[in-house]
């Protein structure tokens, strides 16, 4: 029984697929229109950028930030801003501008060493004004010459304003509108101001600064330690710069000198950094394999940035000392030559599915370098930013060996731009397309066109949905068909009603007019009967009512099934087995044995289980083939499957045959086969006797 319940529920499962693939059988025809063609538009890979570092110097500062780190972090910074075409300036700030640095040039090593050198003469004193400070910033990003750099404010500060003990006459209500006036500044010119709150436990500082940087659609973060403060400012520095410092490991010092592997990258790469930041001063660093390639460029007290001219694919040492239990962080920023390349649709309108496709290239042959492994390991996003709203919204993409396909539907008119950032082992950075115009959605066919229809039947589509318009543009709806009976047409009311005659086939044209423009539908129309129409649904029909009927019986048997299980094991067994042996062969007679029967399972137990438990088991073979259940609670049910025979009394019990025992009764049970015989008596006293209740 189980197994013909198995092969029903198989057929079932068949059946159910060969409707499915029925189901999605195409019946339906449908039309459609596209315009496609692939110019490459214009790439930008980074920003360039006024940036100023707004540094807090007041006297609090001496216990969180002991050591300075923040000082050389800022320098380091400004070493790895040189990668770009980028300026910098500064601004320490207590209760007055104590150090301020006009925004200078660092890709000219004389004149960033210079700003260098001036950020080492800080010291941390005095009361804090953080309104004094940042306008100070915005006033020098607010007169910048270059306005085509982009404008960033990278302010670190460890506490709110505090003017209690301070000499210069300024309240803090002076210092709160310094603050206002510098957002607004800052808003009216798009400077970022994005905000670090330094300081060992959470404070009011976090969410003071956080308020300054979300108006200007900056961001903010905390750090607990200036070490931490590297992770932050490369972070900020991502958005803007062609490729991000990229963290290779981060460990303690053991104040001797360790060594580090660092394998090179080799993929169209210009010049390859590598940076060493430690939290206590370096004693001496450098790389095992000097040559002409590579050199430094940059170090201080606590970091070391080595420069190697178009590395090559091999691995190099590089060596450290510093002071034991020191954090040391190893971090690698590239200058890659290969460019980014967008292709996509000329025209776009809103509402409609478009894909584009990017690829990675080098930047002095237009080779494709996707399929290289170093950028199909690259986590790559994709982004549509609306120019006017600065909506971003990020695609779905999928990656191939020739670079990505990546989808759009654009919901809103205007002028969007594409940008792709990518992160790996080549590092970080991103890559911006050109300007592109997307259009309202044009009156578009949509998928509601039937190619069968039944003999004898009406149809009826609105034309306002079949030609669905998202423009304000009344359209004027008009018919063509070709010679033929099978069906009559008309228009009435923006409705096209249609009526099949006969059998046959017919071509129809259906046309939606503006001032300008004129759409079409071709549309060639089969009638034919209801068996010929629609003989897949009724097929389906009646397979998924034979699959239905097939799951109902299977679930049916199951239930019963499981009913008649849960009843017995509700019953138990009662009362007592004896037991006496002999052994035909040997002629010896083994010691009698009882078992109470209500240790045992009521779900039933073997002969062979019960001779198991005694150790007898290995004389009588076949003992496994005779089954004892209980029956209620006066009887129990003997049943077997035995070559040898089996005596209720003097009455032979048959194979298959379940009989049941009362109080007194005795089985004899002979196994021919190893000449073994065994007398069985039930004893369940209050039970039945012979068939008669006991008192």
């Amino acid at each position: 029984m189980k197994w013909l319940v198995k092969q029903i529920f198989y057929i079932g499962i068949v059946c159910l697929q060969v409707v499915c693939g029925i189901m999605v059988f195409p019946i339906s025809h449908y039309v459609r229109a596209e315009e496609t063609s692939n110019p490459v538009l214009n790439i930008q890979q980074a920003e360039e950028c006024d940036i100023v570092f707004l540094l807090d110097i007041s006297g609090s500062m001496k216990k969180t930030d002991q050591n300075k780190i923040s000082i050389d972090i800022m320098k380091m910074m400004t070493d790895i801003c040189s990668m770009g075409n980028n300026c910098v300036g500064f601004v320490g700030y207590n209760d007055t501008i104590a150090y301020s640095y006009p925004l200078t040039d660092v890709t000219k090593k004389e004149k960033r060493n210079a700003l260098k050198k001036y950020m080492e003469n800080v010291e941390f004193k005095g009361e804090t004004d953080i309104g004094l400070g940042l306008n100070k910033a915005v006033s020098m990003l607010s007169k910048r010459k270059n306005k085509n750099h982009l404008p960033v404010i990278c302010m670190l500060s460890d506490g709110e304003t505090d003017l209690a003990n301070s000499n210069t006459g300024r309240t803090e209500e002076q210092s709160q509108e310094d603050v206002e006036k510098s957002i607004a500044t800052a808003k009216k010119n798009n400077i970022k101001i994005y905000t670090i709150g330094l300081n060992n436990q959470f404070s009011e500082i976090v969410d003071y600064l956080q308020t300054i940087s979300k108006q200007t659609k900056g961001q903010s973060y905390a750090a607990t330690s200036p070490f931490q403060l590297l992770e932050i400012i490369n972070g900020v520095m991502a958005n803007y710069q062609a490729s991000a410092l990229v963290n290779q490991t981060t460990e303690l010092a053991n104040g001797k000198i360790q060594q580090f592997k660092l394998k090179l990258p080799h993929c169209s790469m210009g010049k390859y950094r590598v940076v060493v930041l430690s939290s206590s001063r370096i004693e001496t660093s450098g790389i095992l394999e000097e040559n002409e390639k590579i050199k430094k460029i940059g170090n201080s007290k606590y970091y070391t940035i080595y420069e190697i001219d178009r590395p090559e694919n091999k691995e190099i040492t590089l060596y450290y000392k510093t002071k034991k239990g020191a954090t040391v962080s190893i971090n690698t920023q590239g200058l890659y030559e290969f460019v980014g390349n967008f292709e996509m649709k000329t025209k776009m309108n809103t509402g409609e599915s478009t894909e584009f496709t990017f690829w990675f290239k080098d930047g002095q042959n237009g080779e494709n370098l996707s399929s290289q492994s170093e950028f199909q390991d690259l986590e790559c996003n994709f982004y549509a930013i609306h120019v006017d709203t600065k909506t971003e919204v990020q695609l779905s993409s999928k990656k191939n060996k020739k670079g990505y396909t990546v989808g759009f539907i654009p919901n809103k008119e205007g002028e969007y731009y594409f940008l792709m950032k990518y992160k790996g082992s080549l590092g970080e950075g991103f890559y911006k397309s050109g300007i592109y115009e997307i259009k309202n959605k044009r009156p578009q066919i949509v998928d509601e066109l039937q190619n069968c229809l039944c003999i004898h039947r009406n149809k009826q589509y609105d034309l306002n949905k079949l030609f669905e318009s998202k423009i304000d543009k009344d359209l004027t709806y008009s018919i063509k068909t070709e010679e033929g009976n099978c069906i009559t047409v008309k228009i009435d009311e923006d409705i096209l009603k249609i009526q099949t005659e006969q059998l046959g086939t017919q071509k129809i044209s259906i046309f939606a007019e503006t001032e300008k423009d004129k759409y079409q539908i071709d549309w060639t129309i089969y009638v034919g009967t209801f068996w010929e129409i629609y003989q897949e649904y009724i097929i389906a029909i009646a397979i998924g009512s034979l699959v239905g009927v097939t799951v109902l019986i299977y679930i049916l048997l199951y239930v019963i099934q499981k009913r008649r299980r849960r009843k017995a094991l509700t019953k138990k067994f009662n009362g007592s087995f004896i037991g006496y042996f002999t052994d035909v062969k040997s002629a010896n007679d083994l010691p009698a044995m009882e078992w109470k029967l209500e240790n045992y399972p009521g779900v039933g137990v073997t002969l062979h289980t019960l001779l198991k438990e005694v150790k007898v088991r290995d004389y009588f073979l076949g003992a496994e083939r005779i089954w004892i259940y209980p029956y209620d609670e006066s009887k129990i049910t003997i049943v077997h499957n035995l070559h040898g025979s089996i005596f209720l009394g003097n009455k032979l019990v048959e194979k298959n045959m379940p009989v049941h025992l009362c109080d007194g009764d005795v089985i004899y049970i002979c196994f021919e086969e190893n000449g073994a015989e065994i007398e069985l008596h039930y004893r369940n006293i209050g039970g039945l006797r012979n068939g008669r209740e006991l008192g």
